[in-house]
């Protein structure tokens, strides 16, 4: 699957970019389709997905690799193809040895993915090509030491890292040992011409739900760093409100949900809590967010930015995270929208305080909203990419 960009190509340095790209469900796809579109908007960029990232019974999330209902990312100069397989290392290497650039870039997550990044690594190598990696979990979700030992070796072969707030750049230079001058931060862009908009009770009627109550949302893989034990927990000490305050639990499980479902008729939650257990199609992801009337992020631990807090930015709905990773930065490190990490007193006072009145914040958030969008533009993702690909090509 291609998309070809502007046959006028521009006098930029070509890119070979290696990630996962829309219509990919598994992976960073999300992360993929927008810094595609913002390199590829400025400079020749061949982004290389897969075809086939995991073997179906070894990955605990989408079992199919392609969404149907997603489209190509586009851009003036930007070629997506999805050529690589996990089964085929041929494929890897010929891959690698055979697409024009001048500049390889990687975006790292999946320890899985080590040896379809190692064969390129060597080959870029061979090749004399420069390197640069974004490194978008600095340490593991869950434990698992494979993961910083690739990470590192991954990070002491590249020639710059990229990461996305400045608590992830610290982290980076103290866990792998890096000099300050070899690590850069760039956060997540975001296009808004993406975000379909929808009247709230019409979206809720697409998903089954009544009109009157109040209701939150928790998004994406259900995976226990994600906190949804934490808002259970802080749902159970809330107020009495004059309309009743639900959960929309939407994404896909990693873990047994059990687990929660224990936890919420132990908390007489069963009937506050709407679940959608499954990956969510591309085409339907707007129905949640016009459906919210506030997104929570309250994640354990976290070492990136959150794709989630990047889909829910331009719906301008109150975003609550807490004080990990880059999280903070969705919410312009303002702590009107801020939590420790795993302090459910915390989160429900928070909410509390929204319920009281939830239009008020949403129009407060709103401001919020508008700040971090001015920053996080496509075009200042991809000047601040073109800088980074300038300095590195014109280094010995």
């Amino acid at each position: 699957m291609v998309t070809q960009g502007d046959i006028n190509q521009p006098t930029g340095p070509r890119i070979l970019m290696l990630g996962a790209f829309p219509p990919q469900a598994q992976g960073i796809q999300d992360y993929g389709r927008e810094i595609a579109r913002a390199v590829g908007s400025v400079t020749p960029c061949t982004a290389i997905g897969f075809k086939a990232m995991y073997p179906k019974g070894l990955f605990p999330g989408v079992k199919e690799c392609m969404d149907p209902t997603k489209s190509i990312p586009e851009a003036a100069y930007l070629t997506v193809r999805h050529d690589l397989a996990w089964y085929n290392p041929f494929g890897w290497f010929w891959t690698a040895l055979t697409t024009p650039c001048d500049l390889f870039h990687a975006q790292w997550w999946s320890l899985p993915l080590f040896p379809v990044y190692l064969v390129f690594f060597l080959v870029m190598k061979l090749r004399r090509k420069p390197i640069v990696v974004t490194v978008h979990n600095v340490l593991p979700h869950e434990e698992a030491k494979w993961f910083i030992r690739c990470t590192h070796w991954i990070c002491h072969r590249a020639d710059q890292v990229l990461v996305h707030s400045d608590d992830n750049l610290a982290q980076l230079q103290e866990a792998y040992k890096l000099p300050a001058a070899k690590c850069a931060k760039i956060p997540f862009s975001i296009y808004l011409p993406d975000t379909p908009r929808m009247d709230r009770n019409k979206a809720l009627d697409q998903l089954g739900l009544f009109h009157e109550p109040i209701y939150a949302l928790c998004f994406g893989t259900i995976r226990p760093y994600k906190g949804l034990h934490i808002i259970l927990a802080a749902m159970a000490k809330l107020h009495t409100t004059p309309r009743p305050f639900h959960l929309i639990v939407a994404g896909k499980p990693w873990e047994d949900w059990d687990t929660y479902a224990q936890q919420m008729s132990e908390s007489g939650l069963i009937h506050r809590v709407r679940t959608f257990l499954d990956y969510i199609p591309e085409e339907e992801i707007h129905h949640f967010f016009n459906a919210a009337d506030c997104i929570l992020l309250p994640y354990t631990h976290f070492d990136s930015q959150s794709g989630v807090g990047a889909l829910s930015l331009p719906y301008r709905k109150p975003l609550y995270v807490s004080r990990v990773g880059g999280l903070p930065d969705w919410v312009n490190q303002d702590e009107d929208w801020i939590v420790p990490p795993n302090d459910v007193d915390a989160l429900a006072e928070k909410l509390n305080t929204f319920l009281q009145d939830p239009e008020g914040h949403t129009q407060r958030f709103s401001t919020v909203a508008n700040t971090v969008l001015s920053q996080y533009t496509q075009e200042a993702i991809a000047q601040a990419h073109q800088k980074i690909y300038d300095t590195v090509l014109s280094s010995p």
